[in-house]
């Protein structure tokens, strides 16, 4: 571990200096798809079915009520209590930052919000590392065995191939290398909540699949050729690839790009792109609705919070 820590600290200004040169790079190459697909995108938009969009909204919303039943779960497994309405306050308030520089800002402020809450380091890092390395495996896993099908390069197929494996591995081994590395002796992180808190983020991924769906069948001009399965699973795939490309925050850029190469249309790649890129209005109209909501009710009922 001694021997890691120089390279880490090596890494990590290395890190920072490709998200601050990707970040305006990828942003310059969406503004740019958009001017070039501005009338297509000026006739998609107009004919956009409002119903199928608010469903998309309404669907990415639902996800935030989520995400504190998995925060909830896991630290339960660690024997730590924190009731359903503070950990989804302190998920909906920071919602905000998701939109920092960065890209962690989210994560980070949750983090000294746990801490507040009285849980110590240790176990705020366990459940920020479960988190993200559940989050990266289940879309990779579960995306990458509904795309394998659509690659025909056989080097492709056996990267995704490797990637589900690994996935899997991680899913499964993680609860072991947290009990024996990370958190104290006496405490152990418990299977069964650990695997019911991956069981809710796989409702979590099915849940957004279905967002993205309905975003694109908003859209009478854009016909998918492929099920829906089809289409959630590479959306999930994309977004785990973009989540795991660490120079890309949110993976801006990564996601679509992926997206366009393994769903074809009957549009071109600019326009479809730019499109796809769209599909972040609807996350940041359902973050700051989520946000809004959430600061009227706890200020009218700050009880709850107790």
């Amino acid at each position: 571990m001694t021997h890691l820590k120089p390279f880490l600290n090596t890494l990590k200004p290395v890190v920072h200096f490709t998200k601050l040169l990707f970040t305006p790079l990828a942003i310059a190459f969406l503004c740019f798809f958009f001017w070039q697909s501005r009338v297509e995108l000026s006739i998609t938009f107009q004919q956009a079915n409002l119903i199928w969009l608010t469903s998309s909204v309404a669907l990415w919303m639902l996800l935030h009520f989520i995400s504190p039943l998995f925060t909830i779960i896991v630290f339960s497994g660690c024997s730590l209590s924190l009731n359903y309405f503070k950990a989804f306050w302190i998920h909906s308030k920071r919602l905000p930052a998701k939109y920092l520089p960065g890209g962690i800002w989210h994560t980070v402020a949750r983090a000294a919000d746990y801490h507040q809450h009285g849980f110590e380091p240790r176990y705020v890092g366990s459940y920020l590392l479960i988190e993200n390395l559940i989050i990266a495996a289940i879309t990779l896993a579960i995306g990458g065995s509904l795309v394998i099908s659509l690659l025909n390069d056989s080097l492709w197929v056996s990267i995704v191939a490797m990637l589900i494996f690994g996935s899997l591995c991680v899913i499964l081994l993680l609860p072991l290398l947290i009990n024996k590395h990370i958190l104290p002796i006496q405490v152990t992180l418990l299977k069964l909540p650990y695997f019911s808190g991956v069981f809710c983020l796989l409702i979590y991924w099915i849940i957004a699949a279905g967002a993205f769906i309905c975003f694109l069948q908003a859209f009478p001009a854009i016909n998918l050729i492929g099920s829906y399965l089809i289409t959630g699973g590479v959306y999930i795939f994309s977004w785990g690839i973009g989540f795991i490309t660490i120079f890309a925050p949110q993976g801006i850029g990564i996601s679509e790009f992926i997206t366009e190469k393994l769903l074809k249309t009957n549009i071109s790649s600019s326009h479809f792109i730019a499109l796809l890129a769209s599909f972040r209005v609807i996350v940041l109209i359902a973050d700051l609705t989520t946000y809004g909501l959430s600061k009227i009710l706890f200020h009218k009922n700050s009880r709850l919070l107790n």
